[in-house]
């Protein structure tokens, strides 16, 4: 699927895991295992839109250090020099809303919508006026249709 990152969803960047079922840890509690000493991790969690609809896009630490050149140390440099956390998310916004990826992964849907977990991600450097140009080539043709 290919489609624009519209935007990074909090619980992105740096987070803790439940150590038992890997279960992202929200006030040192895990939904499952109650109160457990989480291990960090890393992930961008955004919303993709290929022009048909959108769904949320979830990439794993391994993907999230590929896509945003960013890995644990770097993000635990970003949130230390920043003094918060959300300095790691504000980032990874920077980097990627508004960039077109190209995923491979599982989707599911239920009561939030659709979600798709990634296992492959590439960012696609297309200059948005070549974009814009074969978009119009493409509503023009179908003027004619």
């Amino acid at each position: 699927m290919k489609g624009n990152v519209m935007s990074v969803r909090s619980g992105s960047g740096l987070i803790t895991r439940c150590p038992q079922c890997s279960r992202v840890i929200q006030k040192g509690m895990c939904r499952v295992h109650g109160r457990v000493e989480g291990v960090p991790d890393l992930r961008v969690k955004s919303i993709l839109d290929d022009g048909t609809g959108a769904l949320t896009l979830v990439l794993n630490s391994k993907l999230t250090e590929s896509l945003c050149g960013m890995n644990m140390e770097t993000a635990n440099r970003i949130a230390e020099s920043a003094m918060s956390a959300n300095a790691v998310e504000e980032e990874m916004k920077r980097k990627l809303v508004g960039r077109l990826l190209t995923v491979r992964g599982n989707a599911s849907k239920n009561e939030f919508g659709v979600t798709l977990v990634a296992e492959s991600v590439s960012m696609q450097d297309v200059p948005m006026q070549d974009e814009a140009a074969a978009l119009l080539k493409d509503i023009r043709g179908m003027a004619y249709a």
